[in-house]
């Protein structure tokens, strides 16, 4: 019996169990949102250092 459902556009988790208990469904969000900061700050740090102009040492 699925007892929960989490969507979003990129993955589907589909929670099989009798003894689901409700508030396990507020920590499941709290994980991914904390997941998905990560990758955003990760993925902006990633953009920023690709934008800052490569500097030649001066001799």
């Amino acid at each position: 019996m699925i007892v929960a459902e989490i969507k979003n556009p990129t993955v589907t988790v589909r929670i099989h169990d009798d003894f689901f208990d409700t508030a396990h469904q507020a920590r499941i969000n709290r994980i991914s949102q904390i997941v998905t900061d990560h990758y955003k700050r990760r993925q902006a740090e990633m953009e920023s250092q690709k934008e800052e102009p490569t500097q030649l040492p001066l001799s």
